[in-house]
């Protein structure tokens, strides 16, 4: 196995209530649904629609809502950067503690028309005057691959998340888990507080209804602006001076310089496939392709054990929580097209200051101890085919160390090393909370091997994975 460059450092029932989510869908109704309590399964299951034909795609998330949101873009007929663009903006509202306007992350972006494989790099970044505070990446981030890449209007991506944060949704399982855990976090904040705890100071419980309004606005305004609503103009100003009254030190330049890194993946050979990683030029890609060396070397079974020797073999010191306020998804679509991300706040709600008047949640500097490492763990990965572009693998990781260890571990398990059940190498993955991770295994390919792939989602979990219907036109 040969490394083609070298390393730097620098059931769905009981999710949303009694009656479970809704079925509705402009072209047809997602055929395959998983979650980390699914029982005849366990928590991956087979693509059912794809012995038709008719297979549009397949999204996994850490929040339920986020992934229907997904699937409804597919079947709509928008292909996986915008199916990937609305998940992602769906979870700024549902999963702020990981997700929010604030943070920013990594993706790897496959075209299997064209072959290439992207990786995006736009995590939260050090202001030039210091600061606890990040400057914010997601916005450019998920722009930048949708002005490239996506097929629907930039409106259409962003009016779910934004009607969503106008109108209300009830809270799944995974955001009241995410409320709970980190009530203390809310009380320091007013306009946390006022969103997120009842009046009497407890965290809003399982299916309470949620409006932001605030978020709503600006929303609107990224779907009516795009990323000029938060880095520049009017709005963008008002949006530095709100962030400073909240302790952030970056400045109107620090967002109007903010640019995405967008490089070829880093790639591993492995037969006639590619596995993707990030650039090697981030963190992540440091880490996840020295423990992929390792793990090929020395096997998947001691993953955990060797991603916290490689972490400690770049430098980092101390104990590292495995929750850092992070978060992963997939999307794939039925012709082998695929996106996979994970972003961070550098700390769960990271600093726990929203910018008064905006709903942006802020991200801590990545120059935070500890909290400030959590971009080096995000871990999207692609296996694609050299020379035919087909898809075989899409899945990612986010929390601490464990989480590379956890996606590479299922990858060896599934499809390099063995054919395990995909239920089973979730289920082995890794032994803390705090870390989540999902996967997408197509053994034959995608797309002419859709009816073999299995996915599933993380059974330490609450997530969801669908299975989008297109309408085979």
């Amino acid at each position: 196995m040969t490394f083609i460059v070298s390393f730097v450092i620098s059931g769905c029932t009981g999710l949303f209530g009694e009656s479970g989510p809704s079925g509705d869908a402009p072209v047809g109704t997602s055929a395959s649904a998983v979650s980390a309590g699914r029982t005849d399964k366990a928590f991956s299951g087979r693509a059912s629609g794809a012995g038709e034909g008719y297979l549009g795609g397949v999204v996994l998330a850490d929040e339920p809502r986020a992934a229907l949101v997904a699937r409804d873009i597919l079947e709509r007929g928008g292909n996986a950067v915008d199916a990937a663009a609305a998940l992602y903006f769906t979870l700024s509202v549902t999963y702020p503690g990981a997700a929010a306007l604030g943070g920013g992350g990594i993706c790897l972006a496959h075209n299997e028309v064209d072959g290439t494989t992207e990786s995006y790099d736009f995590l939260p970044r050090q202001a030039q005057a210091g600061g606890g505070a990040a400057i914010p990446g997601n916005v450019r981030g998920f722009s930048a691959m949708h002005a490239k890449l996506g097929r629907l209007s930039w409106g259409e991506v962003i009016s779910p998340a934004e009607t969503m944060a106008a109108t209300g949704f009830d809270i799944s399982r995974a955001t009241a888990q995410q409320l709970q855990r980190h009530a203390g976090i809310l009380r320091g904040d007013s306009e946390l507080a006022s969103a997120y705890l009842t009046r009497s100071g407890a965290p809003l419980p399982e299916h309470a209804r949620l409006t932001v309004p605030h978020l709503a606005a600006s929303l609107a305004l990224v779907r009516a602006r795009g990323a000029t609503a938060i880095y520049t103009s009017d709005s963008g100003r008002n949006f530095v001076a709100a962030a400073r009254d909240a302790g952030a030190a970056f400045s109107e330049n620090d967002l109007q310089n903010y640019r995405p890194r967008i490089t070829q993946s880093q790639r591993a050979e492995w037969g006639d496939n590619y596995i993707h990683l990030p650039g090697a030029e981030v963190g992540a890609g440091a880490l996840s392709g020295q423990l992929w060396q390792k793990i090929s070397s020395n096997g998947a079974s001691q993953a955990a054990a060797l991603s916290q020797e490689t972490v400690r073999a770049l430098g980092a010191e101390g104990v590292i929580p495995e929750e850092m306020g992070s978060t992963a998804f997939t999307v794939a679509t039925g012709n082998g097209d695929a996106v996979v991300c994970a972003v961070t706040m550098n700390g769960p709600f990271g600093t726990g200051k929203i910018a008064r008047g905006t709903g942006v949640l802020l991200a801590k500097t990545p120059e935070a101890p500890v909290e400030g490492l959590a971009g080096a763990f995000l871990s999207p990965v692609l296996v694609t085919n050299r020379h035919t572009n087909n898809l075989y693998f899409a899945g990612a990781a986010a929390g601490g160390p464990d989480a590379p260890a956890a996606i590479q571990k299922v990858l060896s398990e599934t499809l390099v090393s063995g054919r395990a059940p995909l239920s089973d190498a979730l289920s082995n993955a890794h032994a803390e909370q705090g870390t989540t991770v999902n996967a997408l295994v197509c053994p034959q390919g995608l797309p002419r091997g859709a009816n073999e792939c299995e996915f599933g989602v993380d059974p330490k979990g609450a997530g969801l994975g669908l299975e989008a219907i297109s309408s085979g036109s």
